[in-house]
């Protein structure tokens, strides 16, 4: 079984981060549960441990928000405003212990 994380926007039914079950062998998907209540949380990144999520976000304060997994759970850690708007990527470094954040703007 592989763990599968799923973000989106946050509207009717969805309230944010989704982990669903992948059955490597059967090919199916199973398990489909809400693991973290966040407000359109539409890219998303694990650290390669499993034990850090980093997701972008937005609502009041859009940015970064990362969670730690305690106990079998993610736990909220700490929120960083960087745009006035959602970003569009985000990914990890693991080597550098950076957070690499897009944000696509149109320029007049």
């Amino acid at each position: 079984m592989e763990t599968i994380y799923l973000g989106g926007y946050t509207r009717e039914d969805n309230k944010g981060i989704h982990a669903l079950n992948l059955d490597t062998t059967a090919g199916k998907l199973a398990g489909e549960s809400l693991i973290i209540e966040e407000n359109n949380p539409t890219y998303l990144t694990l650290s390669a441990d499993g034990k850090h999520l980093f997701t972008l976000s937005d609502g009041d304060e859009p940015g970064l928000a990362h969670y730690e997994l305690v106990d079998g759970n993610f736990t909220f850690k700490d929120r960083t405003k960087v745009f006035n708007e959602n970003g569009c990527y985000v990914t990890y470094d693991e080597e550098n212990h950076v957070v690499i954040m897009l944000i696509t703007k149109k320029v007049n």
